[in-house]
Order: structure tokens, then sequence, then C-alpha cells
């Protein structure tokens, strides 16, 4: 069985990371090694066996537990979304320099390094002042 040491009402982690008071965040201990703690801190840690633990403490972790499951799938969605999702793109028109179009698509001018990076392997050589040839279907950044 685990074991949570437990000082003036909090619960104590592992790998020196201190007290919290939330259970679900406390570290899990063998019973010697529990026991052992409790007995040497003079009466000031007890060792509580996680079969003890207030009803209160586990419905907090069931809570954490969901939530936590819940953001984390929300995460892994929106990034599977993003990875799949087209780059937004642009057609070139005639008299369009690469600042010029980071300012007009992007809302800055100083993008248009993100620009260059984006289609470099099409284009290597492009500068800031340099025009793509009419007509070029440019990637932009995703917030664009």
């Amino acid at each position: 069985m685990k074991y949570l040491l437990k000082k003036e009402g909090y619960y104590y982690r592992s790998n020196s990371c201190g007290y919290t008071k939330f259970a679900y965040r406390a570290g899990l201990f063998d019973e010697k090694y529990a026991k052992r703690h409790a007995k040497s801190s003079n009466g000031e840690v007890e060792a509580i066996p996680v079969t003890d633990l207030p009803e209160t403490d586990i419905e907090e972790a069931r809570d954490t537990a969901v939530a936590s499951k819940a953001l984390l799938k929300a995460h892994k969605e929106a990034v599977i979304e993003a990875e799949h999702s087209p780059a937004p793109v642009y057609k070139t028109e005639p008299g369009e320099s690469v600042m010029g179009i980071a300012l007009r698509q992007l809302g800055n001018e100083d993008r248009w390094s993100e620009i260059i990076e984006m289609n470099a392997d099409r284009f290597p050589e492009m500068s800031p002042h340099a025009y793509y040839p009419v007509g070029t279907v440019l990637k932009l950044p995703g917030n664009a």
C-alpha cells in the first residue's frame, strides 16, 4: 500500500518539490519509508495510507484528472488541426515587393522575412525589396 506524508495540513511532494495542499500532487511512498520518515520527525509529519484519504481529496483528484484529460485532448486536436490545415496563400500582383506584401497581407512590413523563409524552396535568393514574378502563389504564415 502507498502512503502520503502530511505536515501541518500540507502533503509532502517528492524530489525536493516541497509541500502542497493537494493530495493529488503529493508524492506516494511505500509504507516502510513513510512510517520511518514520520517517526523521525518527532510527530510533526504523519504517514497517511491512501485508503484513509478524505473523500474530498479523492473527488478533487478525480475532477482534476478529468479536467487535465479534457485540456490535453483539446490541445492535441488543435495541433492536429493546425498541422493539417493548408497554409494561407497569396497570388502576387504587378509591382509588389516582398515588404509590400507583408504590409498588406500580414499587417506589418517587418514580417517580410517570414514570407521569404516560407517560399525559400522555390525562390532562395529573395530580398525584402525584391519582386516575385507576377501571378506567383506564395505561402503565407498561418496567422495572416
